[in-house]
């Protein structure tokens, strides 16, 4: 209740960053069963949500990144990879460009984390 009241009274940005602040805390100091009830309460709130949906979005680019690198060991150019995976091509030239840096040591999340840098 005195979240909801919170986020009445408060900007959203300062109760995310509120939020961050009390889970890193919890994490440090609580016992097992005491963060598990701290994490089904996190579920429930903004920040919560927005992680879902950033890990969401990096299992999607990390299949993105990986379907590209077997592409590329098969020869395929960018366009084609592009048109195969029905992607935009821009998207998939800077993966590709990364891949082909690190060759022969491609990592999908050293390339994932290179691209989210970009």
């Amino acid at each position: 209740m005195l979240e909801r009241k919170a986020e009445e009274d408060i900007p959203k940005n300062e109760v995310e960053k509120i939020e961050s602040v009390v889970y890193a805390m919890a994490e440090k100091f609580l016992e097992n069963v005491e963060m598990d009830e701290i994490r089904e309460m996190m579920r429930m709130t903004r920040l919560g949500q927005m992680l879902r949906e950033e890990g969401r979005e990096e299992g999607r680019y990390q299949n993105l990144i990986s379907k590209i690198l077997r592409k590329i060991q098969k020869n395929c150019t960018v366009s084609e990879i592009a048109d195969m995976l029905e992607e935009d091509e821009e998207v998939v030239q800077k993966i590709y460009d990364i891949a082909v840096s690190q060759e022969p040591e491609c990592d999908v999340e050293q390339i994932y984390r290179e691209l989210m840098q970009i």
